[in-house]
C-alpha cells in the first residue's frame, strides 16, 4: 500500500479561472492556510481526489500568495450566488454551483441553478438523496 505525501490544508475556499478561452479554464484552488488565502495549482488528478475522498493532500512547496492576473477571476466572486439570465426560460436564476470538465486542463463548462447544485456545494447532497 502506497503512502500519500502531502499535508491537509483546511477547506477549499475558492477557485481561480481565466477568461482567455471559449470556456473559463481553472488555474487552481484557493485554500485557507494559516489565516490567509493562498493559491494552489491543482492538477486534474487532484480534483478527482477531492471528488473521490472529499479531501486533498497538497504539496506545501507549491503554495503561493493569491494574486489574480488581468484575465483571472474568482469563481466565488464572479459566479456563485450570482443572478444570471437563463436564455432558455428568459428568467433570472441564481448560480448555485459550477460544473467542471476535468482532464489535462480543467474547464468550467456549465452552471447549476437547481437546488441539487446548492445542496452539493453545501455538502448535503448525499443526505438529501
Amino acid at each position: 500500500m502506497s503512502r500519500q505525501l502531502g499535508t491537509a490544508m483546511g477547506r477549499v475556499w475558492d477557485a481561480v479561472a481565466t477568461l482567455t478561452e471559449l470556456y473559463p479554464q481553472l488555474q487552481g484552488l484557493v485554500l485557507r492556510y494559516r489565516g490567509a488565502l493562498v493559491f494552489y495549482p491543482a492538477t486534474g488528478t487532484e480534483y478527482y481526489e477531492i471528488l473521490k475522498r472529499g479531501r486533498l493532500l497538497v504539496n506545501e512547496h507549491l503554495l503561493r500568495p493569491l494574486e489574480l492576473g488581468a484575465d483571472d477571476f474568482s469563481v466565488r466572486d464572479m459566479l456563485w450566488d450570482k443572478q444570471i439570465v437563463d436564455v432558455d426560460g428568459a428568467k433570472v436564476v441564481r448560480v448555485n454551483d459550477v460544473h467542471l470538465l476535468i482532464g489535462k486542463k480543467q474547464w468550467i463548462v456549465d452552471v447549476d441553478v437547481g437546488s441539487t447544485g446548492l445542496l452539493r456545494r453545501l455538502g448535503f447532497e448525499t443526505a438529501a438523496r
